[in-house]
């Protein structure tokens, strides 16, 4: 995506939903992998609309952030882009675990997915 190269949370929060999505799945190929949170008891998931999702974003910082401003006790973990494609997205299809990519807080719209649609924001960006 031009013109939005190493957005912080400011600029983020500028976005317009759909170009925050098409930034994180830019950056998260770009990065090679994508962080979420561990917490105590495993990873972090949340309950949106009766889905179970977890969150994840495309940089640490951003995944810190989110964290502590929802006073998480928990820790950014990485996965690697290659572990996401090959067991992450499709266990989450066959469990049906959404993906709420780069959740930011601010009343800002959040962007629940499912692995399919994932899957196909990748293999599209990928081209």
């Amino acid at each position: 995506m031009e013109g939005h190269s190493d957005l912080g949370m400011q600029g983020l929060l500028r976005l317009p939903t759909e170009e925050r999505l098409e930034y994180a799945i830019n950056s998260i190929l770009k990065e090679k992998g994508l962080w979420g949170l561990m917490g105590k008891d495993g990873w972090i998931l949340l309950s949106v609309a009766e889905d179970t999702c977890i969150p994840v974003w495309q940089s640490k910082e951003l995944a810190i952030a989110w964290g502590q401003k929802e006073s998480l006790d928990a820790e950014p973990e990485h996965i690697a882009l290659d572990d996401w494609r090959a067991v992450w997205l499709p266990g989450m299809k066959d469990n049906g675990t959404g993906i709420l990519l780069c959740p930011l807080g601010y009343e800002k719209e959040d962007m629940i997915l499912n692995a399919e649609q994932v899957m196909a924001y990748i293999a599209e960006s990928s081209e």
